[in-house]
């Protein structure tokens, strides 16, 4: 019930005291929600940047460590394809080692990619004789190296380049002090150009100790340590610490970056594990979280005493605000009341170009604007009751016409006067058309008929200087338009072109369909209009400029942008050479609505 009187009191107070509430109750909310929110937030923050930090640094180790085995497949590459190694491999070992012979300058080459390769703690070629070329290892005693497993692994697998940590199970030793811990080992079979049969296997070992060059630079941030393991879970490179140890692989399911949140005796660890797609190791770095989050306790007292401020400084400005917002409303609403009234007298003082300025200055338009449509109305309104009276008082001529016209007509019949008949038809068809039963809408067929009595007309006139010439569409009889559009752009093309040639001339009319607008153009080869009055005819059209003739033209443009807009009409165009085009603009109508279709 409370809530209801609250809520029926907020809907009935002013806006100023709206807005006060509004203001509180948004920082209130703001407040509330940093403070109880802060913790979570600020954690996350430096929790992600530390993390992408140290998985930035993860991936650059591990890309270094992919380098250093990629360089070495690349070598091995090198090595199967080369054919004195590959001879090495096929001999029985009964050969002399002089100074000029395949095994010392073997020895020479493989010394030389020694030095090359710093971290190459050794190169060994395992003949499928069972024999072992190296300049660094030996067998620890009489066995045979190719059925190792290692060997025989390289045999069932002879196109992969296999890589093993510790390789303690072989029977090979150094020269030097190399503990097996120690080593990387890489290796792969190599087969004959030829027949393509496992002729040996190429063995390349690799100090481990890279992996401390590529890990150590590494940052995992405070408390931290970097670890790889293999796919199966053991480690490779493992830190002396105790957590190292409880990592487990089974938490990283697929192949893809992982992060995980762990506590492990008591501390929070975040545990980042980035898979390498080469070797199928997993390179993983741990570090505590707790000490990262150290400093959002003491941001939070920071937030609460800055919250505490922003209330009151809120209220403060809330206050303000308010009073400049309802203020110019108020005066607003009250010139909006006046104007319902019918005071359209009425204006906004904008003391400033905010959006209550702006509105105020849209207020002043529209109230402007509705005083200039209510002049313009009453203005429409008298000019169509003159034009209504006029166009009622212009009918009684056509229909007394048409009447006479028609009455002459058979009295010339009656007395065999067939040319003065046929043309006294023409003229009835031409009053006939134009009175269309009232109809201000006739079919573009009725329309080319009207001008082509008015032709017929005119050729009896002038038969000696003009011809014309007339072209339909099929689709004629089903398409509506305005009436008498072209009988005044005829009429032009003959008084204004064909009379003032020096020989015959030829009026065309011409209608066509283009992208769903009718057009009607009108063109005679008389002299043309000259550039300037083009374009005082264009301007005109387009109402920029009054003209002193052209009135028809401007008549029969204006009529159709009325109906259908600026987009149809009359346009002119006369070139250079001579000759005079009108085209009409239509648009496609089978069928108008509202209009009684003829």
């Amino acid at each position: 019930m409370k809530l209801g009187r609250l809520s029926v009191l907020y809907h009935n107070a002013n806006l100023r005291t709206k807005i006060l509430i509004g203001v509180y109750a948004l920082t209130l909310t703001v407040v509330i929600v940093i403070t109880l929110l802060a913790d979570v937030l600020f954690s996350r923050a430096f929790q992600t940047s530390d993390t992408n930090s140290t998985l930035q640094s993860i991936r650059q180790a591990n890309a270094a460590i992919d380098a250093y085995l990629i360089n070495t497949e690349n070598v091995m590459q090198v090595l199967t394809a080369n054919r004195q190694i590959q001879n090495m491999l096929q001999r029985d070992g009964s050969a002399e080692e002089t100074s000029g012979s395949p095994v010392f300058s073997t020895g020479n080459y493989l010394a030389s990619l020694m030095e090359i390769f710093p971290y190459f703690t050794g190169i060994a070629l395992v003949g499928k004789n069972n024999t072992l070329f190296s300049n660094e290892m030996q067998r620890n005693i009489l066995v045979s190296l190719v059925n190792e497993d290692w060997y025989k692994t390289c045999e069932r697998e002879p196109d992969t380049t296999h890589i093993r940590y510790k390789p303690i199970d072989r029977s090979i030793s150094y020269n030097k002090p190399v503990s097996a811990d120690g080593i990387i080992s890489m290796t792969k079979a190599v087969r004959d150009p030829v027949t393509k049969e496992i002729i040996g296997v190429i063995l390349i070992d690799l100090d481990a100790s890279i992996l401390n060059e590529a890990l150590e630079t590494t940052n995992a941030g405070k408390d931290g340590f970097l670890m790889v393991q293999d796919h199966d879970g053991a480690g490779i490179y493992m830190p002396a610490n105790a957590v190292a140890y409880r990592i487990r692989t089974e938490w990283f399911e697929d192949s893809s970056d992982r992060t995980l949140a762990k506590r492990i005796d008591g501390t929070n660890y975040q545990i980042i594990c980035t898979n390498s797609s080469y070797t199928g190791w997993n390179t993983i770095g741990v570090f505590s979280m707790d000490k990262t989050l150290e400093q959002v306790l003491h941001f939070r007292m920071i937030m609460i005493v800055l919250a505490s401020v922003m209330v009151i400084f809120t209220g403060i400005l809330g206050i303000r605000f308010s009073r400049s917002i309802s203020t110019p409303l108020t005066e607003l609403t009250e010139l909006t009341s006046r104007v319902e009234q019918g005071d359209l007298s009425v204006q906004f003082s904008a003391e400033s170009n905010d959006e209550i300025g702006k509105l105020g200055t849209g207020f002043n338009s529209m109230v402007n604007e509705i005083q200039r449509l209510v002049d313009t109305v009453l203005q429409n309104q008298r000019q169509m009751r003159e034009s209504d009276l006029a166009t009622l008082q212009e009918q009684i001529k056509p229909h007394f016409l048409y009447n006479t016209f028609d009455t002459i007509h058979w009295l010339a019949r009656r007395h065999h006067a067939e040319d003065i008949a046929q043309l006294i038809a023409a003229l009835t068809k031409l009053y006939r058309i134009s009175l269309s039963r009232g109809s201000e809408i006739i079919t573009l067929e009725d329309e080319i008929e009207h001008v082509r009595n008015y032709l017929y007309i005119q050729k009896v006139r002038y038969s000696d200087i003009m011809d014309y010439e007339i072209s339909s569409i099929p689709e004629a009889p089903h398409l509506f338009v305005q009436k008498l559009i072209l009988q005044p752009l005829v009429e032009n093309a003959i008084y204004h072109g064909i009379k003032n040639r020096s020989s015959r001339g030829m009026v065309r009319i011409r209608t066509s369909i283009e992208e769903d607008v009718l057009i009607l153009e009108v063109t005679d080869d008389g002299p043309g209009i000259p550039p300037e009055r083009l374009q005082e005819l264009q301007a005109y059209l387009n109402g920029e400029s009054p003209g002193k003739t052209g009135y028809g033209l401007y008549n029969v443009n204006k009529r159709i942008t009325l109906r259908w807009g600026d987009a149809y009409g009359v346009r002119i165009s006369s070139p250079a050479e001579g000759g005079t085009s009108v085209r009409i603009l239509y648009p496609v109508k089978y069928q108008i609505e509202g209009e009684d279709n003829v």
